[in-house]
């Protein structure tokens, strides 16, 4: 397990994160009229800050995007599926876990992905559950650093534990 303070320090580092120009690094940004999203290179940060580099690209080839990671999760050994209901306790105790929905589930262009982060969860009206807190970094308007996972999917989604941690 990791310190759950590090992790804290890590998502509050990656949250706030800016370019020499200022810009937030992982925040979404507006190009030609197309919103392009960061929340893997979020994702990869907060793992690569905890000690993961279990999805780490390979030399010379570019990171992972969200339904390259939902892959790599569901077929990997490192990182194990776990139910929404036990998420919040575990991350408390110093789990890295992230939550993710490919985009075929979506039924967006892409997926999404993110950390969970400790904290006391949240209560979901539209979907009737308890949910985890996560650190968002997504589409604009959704960019939060401690809120319920029902802020930053539209489904539920799932739930992959960094076994090494």
């Amino acid at each position: 397990m990791i310190s759950p303070d590090l992790l804290n320090k890590v998502q509050d580092e990656v949250f706030s994160a800016t370019n020499p120009d200022g810009v937030k690094t992982y925040w979404p940004k507006d190009e030609d009229g197309d919103e392009i999203t960061y929340c893997n290179l979020a994702s990869l940060a907060v793992a690569n800050g905890v000690g993961c580099h279990d999805f780490d690209p390979a030399p010379g080839m570019q990171p992972l995007r969200a339904d390259e990671i939902y892959n790599l999760f569901r077929t990997s050994k490192i990182f194990d599926p776990k139910p929404m209901a036990v998420c919040q306790d575990m991350v408390n105790k110093g789990a890295l876990i992230f939550a993710i929905a490919p985009s075929w589930d979506l039924h967006q262009s892409a997926g999404h992905i993110c950390t969970l982060t400790p904290g006391v969860g949240d209560f979901s009206g539209r979907w009737n559950l308890h949910t985890p807190f996560c650190m968002n970094l997504g589409r604009a308007g959704t960019c939060f650093r401690q809120r319920g996972v029902n802020w930053a999917f539209q489904i539920v989604p799932e739930f992959y534990w960094w076994s090494r941690g």
